[in-house]
């Protein structure tokens, strides 16, 4: 696995110092070093030439970012998860979630256990961690699944209480067709439950140029688009939908961070 700080020497610098200067006109306390890290070989043919480095930058990326920002959706996340015991149960009485784009199973503290559990990512990179986790949990890991949302066929109908994604719908290619593989799989009652960064909805000018300047960082270097408008996109597939806007306080440490401020969480139930 590529570690952070080994991927960073795959940048130029030219393109580090022009990274650290559009951070500087942002008025935001970065150093070439957390630009660097953020910004590693996105304006490059690298990642498509090398499509396997880039999954495993991403996971690293991930999992060192994670903690910088579970403080701050910890709270949304709390909240969420508080109803998962009041959801359908499957013909055993089990509570079964599904999550996508688990990663390193940073949301496995927050189901009750004894629930079963279907990980799934686009990769492998993180099952040994998420089982062991789940373990710690007290959590029936099922199976862990490596398919993207769009195509979740190897999950029956009707067969999960609830389907979990936190900051992964920005890198969905077809987010209403994953949309409708989640409904089809979520039990009649099941919730999906989400908390996902977003483009700007406050209107600050300062976050609206931020996104628009990382954008083209983020999407070769993490298939992320930070300007989309998701809440549209889940209103359409489910009319019984509670959500919030929020813009998360104190991410300012990096131009990424303050770009991905901007959030939406809620539950959409299938009726």
């Amino acid at each position: 696995m590529i570690s952070i700080a080994s991927s960073k020497e795959l940048i130029s610098v030219p393109i580090a110092s022009m990274l650290e200067l559009v951070s500087r006109l942002l008025g935001g306390p970065w150093t070439r070093d957390d630009v660097a890290r953020w910004g590693i070989g996105a304006s490059s043919l690298y990642f498509l030439l090398y499509p396997k480095v880039q999954t495993y930058l991403e996971y690293a990326v991930i999992k060192h970012n994670g903690p910088q920002m579970l403080p701050e959706v910890e709270p949304m996340k709390r909240e969420l998860f508080s109803r998962l015991e009041q959801l359908p149960r499957d013909s055993a009485g089990n509570l079964v979630f599904l999550e996508l784009g688990i990663s390193y199973g940073a949301n496995i503290g927050f189901y009750p256990r004894g629930a079963h559990l279907v990980a799934s990512d686009i990769h492998a990179i993180g099952e040994t961690e998420v089982a062991k986790k789940c373990e710690e949990q007290g959590l029936v890991l099922d199976r862990y699944l490596v398919a993207a949302a769009e195509d979740l066929s190897a999950i029956p109908d009707n067969s999960v209480s609830a389907v979990v994604t936190t900051h992964v719908t920005c890198s969905m290619a077809q987010m209403d067709q994953a949309m409708r593989e989640i409904k089809r799989v979520l039990m009649p009652g099941g919730e999906y439950l989400f908390v996902e960064h977003t483009r700007e909805h406050s209107g600050r000018w300062g976050r609206h140029l931020a996104q628009l300047l990382v954008f083209p960082l983020l999407l070769p270097a993490m298939y992320c688009n930070c300007r989309l408008d998701q809440l549209a996109t889940i209103r359409r597939h489910f009319p019984r939908l509670h959500a919030s806007e929020y813009t998360l306080p104190n991410l300012t440490k990096s131009a990424l961070l303050f770009a991905v401020g901007p959030h939406i969480y809620g539950s959409a139930t299938k009726l």
